[in-house]
């Protein structure tokens, strides 16, 4: 492992990306060597031509490597982890177009000695014609700070997060994790994450069903963290998310208000009308939310991880069927 702490390893976990994944070496290229050490792309369980595009990029940047795992995020994630050459390690999706400045601030983020890993701040693109996509990435659109880890972009320290997870008995990430942003936070004490707000990452959103579909995922995910890691999750609860988990209606409209006093004049009006589509989408589409949880989590019974993160990612409608 090369031990310089300015070059980064750039991650990219690509399943039937061969839509997106061009686009983002072409970004990623443009960093230098003394950045950009390395960019990995890791195939798992791609039916489509997202291995050709990367083999087609490596052709004007031999700085890009493709490597292969088993299907599933997490079995990509370790492969990329193991594969990795320098000390520090950028993950990416292979839908996201990083800001200008933002890949940056991740790896500045990590020269505090306490902090293991540093989050960017996610958002929607809104360039979609389609009212369906722009309905759905305006719901996704964050109008306030949280201190949550997205899995759209992060960067961490490989030692010491390595040596984490075999303090914690974990000789690799469990392949049947549905997020593993919020595993990899799971592993963490609060003072050794930090979210980098300046760190701006747009990711392609899909369609309005689309994200029900993901936002029944994330409920399964969590679901599944507390069932098979009870300890860590409480912890991480503790120390993450106390305030998101507190349900009583007299604290949600604290919170709401307290949110929407920090938000400029055109920032609370889209955050109220924000929050009363996502009130009424949850109220008129109880029964399909439902409905979709419980076929996802057959699916996790029957199919295991990678087939629900195949049939329930953001953009679903751009992959191919998973087997």
């Amino acid at each position: 492992m090369v031990l310089n702490h300015s070059i980064t390893s750039i991650c990219i976990p690509a399943y039937n990306e061969e839509k997106s994944i061009g686009g983002l070496l072409d970004i990623l290229i443009q960093f230098p060597e003394s950045t950009v050490g390395e960019i990995l792309v890791c195939i798992n369980g791609c039916t489509d031509n997202t291995g050709a595009i990367v083999l087609e990029k490596r052709l004007i940047d031999n700085r890009i490597e493709l490597i292969e795992s088993a299907a599933g995020k997490p079995n990509a994630w370790n492969a990329l982890v193991k594969s990795a050459r320098h000390e520090l390690i950028t993950f990416f999706d292979a839908d996201i177009v990083p800001e200008e400045g933002a890949l940056n601030r991740l790896i500045n983020a990590l020269e505090y000695n306490k902090i293991i890993v540093a989050g960017g701040r996610i958002y929607p693109l809104k360039k979609q014609s389609d009212f369906k996509y722009r309905f759905s990435a305006f719901l996704a659109t964050p109008y306030f700070f949280t201190n949550s880890l997205a899995g759209a972009g992060y960067a961490f320290k490989k030692s010491q997060f390595v040596k984490r997870m075999n303090e914690l008995g974990f000789a690799k990430m469990p392949c049947d994790i549905l997020h593993e942003d919020n595993w990899v936070q799971l592993l963490l004490k609060a003072d050794e994450f930090t979210m980098v707000i300046d760190a701006v990452i747009y990711h392609e959103q899909g369609s309005f069903f689309e994200l029900l579909m993901e936002k029944q995922r994330q409920k399964l995910a969590h679901c599944k963290l507390h069932e098979y890691y009870t300890e860590l999750y409480q912890k991480w609860i503790r120390e993450f998310r106390s305030d998101a988990t507190k349900q009583s209606l007299s604290h949600k409209i604290s919170r709401f208000i307290c949110r929407l006093h920090h938000l400029n004049s055109l920032d609370k009006i889209g955050f109220i009308l924000q929050s009363v589509f996502k009130i009424s989408i949850n109220i008129i589409f109880r029964h399909k939310l439902n409905q979709m949880y419980r076929k996802l989590e057959l699916q996790y019974e029957q199919l295991g991880g990678a087939a629900v993160l195949a049939k329930s990612g953001r953009r679903k409608s751009t992959k191919s069927h998973f087997p």
